[in-house]
């Protein structure tokens, strides 16, 4: 069997095993696949907990009828090319465990296995896997899902479009470190088209707290590149955080309409939503 690529791959196969755990004719199977398993990706979206052991998700669009019929199955294969995608190790963590063990007790499964690692999505990221799924399901397999996914994911074509636009450097701290630029976008992915989400004006390289700050509604930009700084920020932390109203950053007349909208609707989200 191949295994999976990319992120999307594993997502996808966690979601084909969670309808497997509903569906009567496959419940036992699944309930052994989790009851055997000794290495989890575990996540939780919309109040709901997605549980994947590592020797199904780890193929490449992987069912029960391919996983039961397959000659070998090799977890240690597995895991490592997860922890490469995921780019973090399977480690035990008891937060983890203890999501788990409620899991088993809500559906019925005596787990064999005494200790177990994970791989966690944090719940900051529910909405990037949510945004993959998205794509996963309206797109087919080929180079525009891997395109919009990795544009999601602030990585490939999307990413280097923004590093040359922005000379390598993060246009407000002057950061130019890439492992500490965070690629993203101006204009939310979850309201724009998938014109939108590759076009690079669309886009801002910044270092990750700043990154943070424009993500969640604290900091904006006029058309001029003038920062605009939510009045919720008092003076102590405009200092923390190295802000002053003298900031200012390029913006291409292309940029302009992503921003109104930020200003719009992402500036000061948090309190319209209270």
């Amino acid at each position: 069997m191949q295994l999976v690529n990319h992120f999307s791959d594993v997502l996808q196969n966690i979601h084909t095993l969670n309808k497997y755990r509903d569906e009567e004719v496959y419940q036992n199977t699944y309930r052994g696949y989790i009851a055997r398993g000794s290495c989890f990706l575990i996540y939780k979206k919309n109040g709901e907990m997605y549980i994947g052991p590592s020797r199904f998700i780890g193929y490449l669009d992987n069912s029960i009828e391919k996983h039961e019929s397959a000659y070998e199955i090799d977890g240690r294969v597995t895991n490592k090319k997860i922890t490469k995608i995921l780019n973090q190790p399977c480690l035990v963590n008891e937060e983890a465990e203890k999501l788990f063990q409620e899991y088993c007790n809500r559906h019925g499964i005596s787990p064999h296995i005494k200790v177990r690692k994970y791989w966690v999505i944090s719940d900051s990221n529910a909405e990037i896997v949510e945004d993959i799924l998205e794509v996963t399901a309206t797109e087919e397999r080929g180079t525009d899902r891997l395109t919009l996914i990795n544009a999601r994911l602030g990585q490939g074509k999307f990413r280097e479009n923004l590093m040359d636009l922005w000379n390598c450097h993060c246009p407000i701290s002057g950061i130019s470190h890439t492992n500490l630029l965070v690629a993203s976008h101006i204009k939310p992915w979850n309201v724009s088209n998938h014109k939108e989400r590759l076009d690079l004006y669309n886009g801002l390289l910044l270092s990750a707290h700043y990154d943070k700050l424009f993500d969640s509604g604290y900091i904006s930009f006029h058309d001029d590149g003038g920062i605009i700084i939510s009045s919720h920020l008092d003076e102590e932390e405009f200092s923390k955080l190295q802000l002053n109203n003298e900031i200012k950053i390029e913006l291409h007349n292309r940029h302009k309409s992503y921003m109104s909208y930020h200003r719009e609707h992402v500036l000061d989200k948090w309190k319209k939503n209270e």
